[in-house]
């Protein structure tokens, strides 16, 4: 059960929007290394090229912001002067998006909304036309949270947390608030923190904005209008989060199989990222606040708000979706379409039901018997794996997948570090 819940959000929140139109930006290979979500490459094209300062400095904004620092590329984009932006759309168009991306993972709600509107204004060349009316309406989400306070997280040097599985097999944490323990989903795939309107209720957390907004599902293009709540303070072990944004969707909207399955709410990615190191041992996740020691090159980006992880395959370096609220992986129909010729051949045609908050859908896949990939030095092993054949909208044209509970189970121990961007898997 994957919920591919935010397309909204993701989509406003990240680097690029879905396609491009100018020609002479197909050409830069700046610009494409951004676009393919390249980040590796374009780290090694800084490093070699020459060209102007202005660039210069967007484009290593844009690097910043990919690998999670999105303070640092705040600040370099501040040095900018205006006449680069003006000068070249490619440039402005990088600028804005950058900027907006920062000020949604800095919690700064406003300043999204207002970078997000000069995009709408000024650069709708760059968007799809059948995405404007949902890009309005995720400037009109953000501008809702104007005056909410900036999430932030109080915790100690380390704190260790139990986790528990559910019935999807997903992990479960306490989550303490409005005097009372509630188990909540801990999904590194959900673009924003979730509750359903009955446990919102329960939680006490302000309903913000006016009425619901469009939610929609990245599977099956359902939509579901869901509203906006803030919890004032809510705790996770000894960690506490002060001004947690939550989507606040209709009970039924989280309810499945019958009412077998039900969901009380989701903490995502907002709150995940903010908490420093993970380290993942069987059920037991050790939080640290800040990692010593890093003897691991960067295998992790974050596409506005969902994380992505570079795997190898066949002697190359691909862009995964990361997302431990997701029961199996799942390839897409960018790998498929990239590997056709074997695949075809050693694969026998199939279909697979996925879905979501917003319902389900069968998808028309190819099972081949293993995919062997590589999370730095540590093989995964893919067996009877699915691949698409079919575009799921949130991969695009850019990811190979997405990667769940299925790969992390291979492995005794996973540590995630949101400073120093790695996934590090170990047996």
């Amino acid at each position: 059960m994957r919920m591919q819940i935010i397309r909204t959000v993701i989509i406003a929140g990240a680097i690029l929007l879905n396609s491009i139109t100018l020609t002479f930006a197909q050409d830069n290979k700046f610009y494409n290394a951004v676009q393919q979500k390249q980040f590796p490459a374009l780290q090694a094209l800084l490093k070699e090229e020459d060209f102007s300062a202005g660039a210069y400095l967007i484009y290593k904004a844009v690097l910043l912001n990919a690998f999670g620092k999105a303070d640092s590329s705040r600040l370099l984009l501040q040095q900018v002067r205006r006449s680069v932006v003006q000068s070249n759309d490619t440039l402005g168009y990088l600028y804005y998006t950058t900027k907006a991306d920062n000020s949604i993972k800095l919690f700064k709600y406003d300043d999204a909304a207002d970078a997000y509107t000069h995009l709408s204004k000024h650069y709708g060349a760059f968007d799809k036309d059948d995405n404007k009316a949902e890009d309005k309406e995720s400037i009109n989400m953000w501008r809702a949270l104007k005056n909410v306070k900036p999430q932030t997280i109080s915790q100690p040097a380390e704190t260790v947390i139990q986790l528990r599985k559910d019935k999807a097999n997903l992990w479960n944490i306490n989550v303490t608030a409005n005097d009372s323990v509630h188990s909540f989903i801990f999904d590194s795939g959900a673009g924003m923190s979730v509750i359903t309107e009955s446990y919102a209720s329960l939680l006490g957390l302000k309903i913000v904005g006016k009425g619901a907004y469009p939610v929609v599902s990245g599977i099956t293009g359902a939509v579901t209008r869901a509203k906006l709540g803030i919890a004032d303070k809510l705790k996770i072990g000894e960690i506490e989060v002060r001004n947690c944004v939550f989507l606040v969707f209709p009970d039924s909207s989280l309810s499945f199989g019958n009412g077998y399955y039900k969901l009380n709410g989701i903490i995502g990615f907002p709150v995940i990222k903010e908490m420093g190191t993970l380290e993942f041992v069987k059920n037991t996740l050790t939080i640290k606040r800040e990692n010593a020691t890093n003897p691991y090159y960067a295998n992790m980006t974050l596409d506005g708000l969902k994380p992505v992880i570079y795997l190898q395959h066949a002697d190359e370096l691909l862009p995964f979706t990361f997302d431990t609220g997701a029961q199996t992986s799942d390839l897409s129909d960018v790998f498929y379409n990239k590997y056709k010729m074997v695949l075809d051949k050693i694969g026998i045609v199939t279909e697979k039901r996925v879905g979501g908050a917003s319902g389900a859908k069968t998808m028309k896949a190819v099972k081949v018997p293993e995919i062997i990939l590589y999370c730095m030095e540590q093989k995964v092993v893919l067996k009877e794996a699915n691949i698409m054949t079919e575009m799921i909208d949130t991969n695009r044209d850019i990811y190979y997948g997405n990667i769940g509970q299925d790969v992390i189970g291979q492995f005794e121990k996973m540590i995630i570090d949101f400073k120093k961007s790695y996934i590090r898997l170990e047996h």
